[in-house]
C-alpha cells in the first residue's frame, strides 16, 4: 500500500507528464528559449522580469527530472527539449538512455514505450538481487531468470541467469533499442549477448 506522500508524488508526476499538446508550440518555445542539443542547457532568449536574456533557465528537480516554467505552466525539461528540436510533442514516453534524468542532451533522449522506459531504469533500491529479472528460487536451490513474469530458466549462478535474462530481453525488444545493461555486459565480457 502506498503512503499518502507517495500517492501525492505520483499524482504530481502524472500532472507534470500530462503536458497538453498544443498548449505550448515549438514556435513559442523557440521565441523564448535557446536550447543547446549537445549540452542540454537552456537559456532565455528574451529578458523576463528580472532575468536577463542569455541567463540559464531556472529549473527545479522533481524525482531527478528538471522541471521548468514557461508561460506560467511547469513542464519537464526533457519534453521541452524534444519539442524544441523536433517541432512536436513526443508521442510516447521519453527515455533518458544513460539513466540520468537531469541529462537532457538530445543524444540522450529517445521515444520509448512504457515497457521500454521501465526496462531502462535501475533495479529497485530495496532489492537484494544482483541483477534485474534474476531471483533465487529456494525450493530448487537455483537462480531463476524471468522476463515479463515469464519463466526463462533456472541456472547455477546469478551471472548465467542474467545472461539468459538479457538474451530474452534482446529477443523481445525492437531492433535498435539497446539498454545500458547491454553495453555494460559487452564491455565487461567483450562479446554480444546471445
Amino acid at each position: 500500500m502506498k503512503s499518502r506522500e507517495e500517492l501525492n508524488r505520483d499524482n504530481e508526476r502524472r500532472r507534470i507528464e500530462r503536458t497538453i499538446p498544443g498548449s505550448l508550440t515549438a514556435e513559442r518555445l523557440r521565441a523564448l528559449i535557446d536550447y543547446n542539443p549537445s549540452t542540454g542547457e537552456m537559456t532565455w532568449r528574451v529578458s523576463r522580469g528580472n532575468v536577463a536574456a542569455g541567463a540559464p533557465v531556472a529549473v527545479s528537480l522533481s524525482r531527478g527530472y528538471r522541471i521548468m516554467g514557461v508561460d506560467y505552466i511547469k513542464y519537464p525539461a526533457h519534453r521541452l527539449a524534444w519539442l524544441y528540436v523536433h517541432g512536436e510533442w513526443p508521442n510516447q514516453h521519453l527515455d533518458h538512455i544513460n539513466g540520468i534524468r537531469a541529462d537532457n542532451r538530445m543524444c540522450n533522449l529517445r521515444e520509448a514505450t512504457g515497457t521500454q522506459n521501465n526496462m531502462n531504469s535501475d533495479r529497485r533500491c530495496d532489492s537484494s538481487n544482483l541483477f534485474r529479472g534474476v531471483t533465487f528460487n529456494k525450493q530448487k536451490r537455483r537462480w531463476q531468470a524471468k522476463y515479463s513474469n515469464e519463466h526463462v530458466g533456472f541456472f547455477r549462478t546469478p551471472e548465467e541467469a542474467n545472461i539468459a535474462y538479457l538474451a530474452e530481453v534482446n529477443r523481445q525488444m525492437p531492433s535498435g533499442f539497446e539498454l545500458p545493461c547491454h553495453r555494460a555486459y559487452n564491455q565487461q565480457y567483450g562479446s554480444e549477448i546471445p
